[in-house]
């Protein structure tokens, strides 16, 4: 299972160092993965506490990366540095970077072939608008996102996708294990169908909070959470952490 921060545009470096240093000190079972997507300029910050640990415990990748990986490029992020930064995953896609920045299904298909090209594991954020699921369009967008992103790709372990009803994010509201369920199994039907292993785990990304990781981790399909709000305190995300980890029964 995986479970990772959604810093958004929060933190400086020093802050995102303290953050860094504090969950470092805390224990959770090794079957559990956690990593931190901070902001561009804390990158740097994030990169060298981490590469300072004395165990491997965390791992990092940048909130967005350009469809180049070089060149005249003013204000974007390159794969190729963030690898040689020691990221290891690049978060690709969020509905913030579809809505707010126009990112079409040709630039998220792009930037998951730059990131594999790169050694980074493209973590791939799906999901529909309040429209498209009181419409009953939810399976045909998560569908249509899917194939835009994935085909023609060769099949590879490394992809993560994670489930992000828009209609959930910074809402408060996070949809039912039951939706979440049905969700993630059209997922992994699309997967199958591009011919992408059972191992790729699919995250759920809604407003997620401890009180609800639990049973979220144990739903069928659910490999983990990207987490926004709540992984802005240590508190607050260990909490999930400690959450998925006790109703899988795992031990720390």
């Amino acid at each position: 299972m995986l479970i990772a921060a959604n810093w958004k545009l929060h933190k400086t470096p020093r802050e995102s160092e303290e953050f860094c240093d504090k969950l470092l000190s805390l224990n959770w079972p090794t079957e559990l993965s956690v990593a931190l997507f901070p902001s561009a300029l804390c990158s740097g910050a994030v990169s060298s506490v981490l590469s300072r640990a004395t165990k491997a415990k965390l791992q990092w990748g940048p909130q967005q990366v350009s469809t180049e990986v070089q060149g005249a490029f003013t204000g974007e992020n390159s794969a190729r540095v963030a690898a040689a930064m020691g990221a290891t995953f690049c978060l690709i896609g969020h509905s913030e970077r579809r809505t707010l920045f126009h990112e079409s299904d040709l630039d998220v298909r792009r930037k998951v072939a730059v990131a594999l090209e790169q050694s980074l594991r493209p973590l791939l954020c799906v999901g529909e608008t309040l429209t498209e699921r009181t419409e009953n369009r939810t399976t045909q967008r998560l569908t249509e996102q899917l194939q835009a992103a994935l085909k023609d790709l060769d099949s590879t372990d490394k992809l993560v996708v994670a489930y992000e009803p828009v209609w959930a994010i910074g809402t408060g509201l996070v949809a039912s294990e039951a939706q979440v369920g049905e969700a993630h199994q059209t997922i992994r039907r699309q997967l199958s169908a591009l011919g992408f292993p059972k191992s790729v785990p699919i995250l759920y990304g809604g407003s997620v909070k401890a009180e609800s990781a639990g049973g979220l981790a144990r739903t069928a399909e659910v490999g983990g959470f990207l987490v926004g709000g709540a992984s802005l305190a240590v508190e607050s995300f260990y909490a999930i952490i400690q959450a998925s980890a006790s109703a899988l029964g795992l031990q720390r």
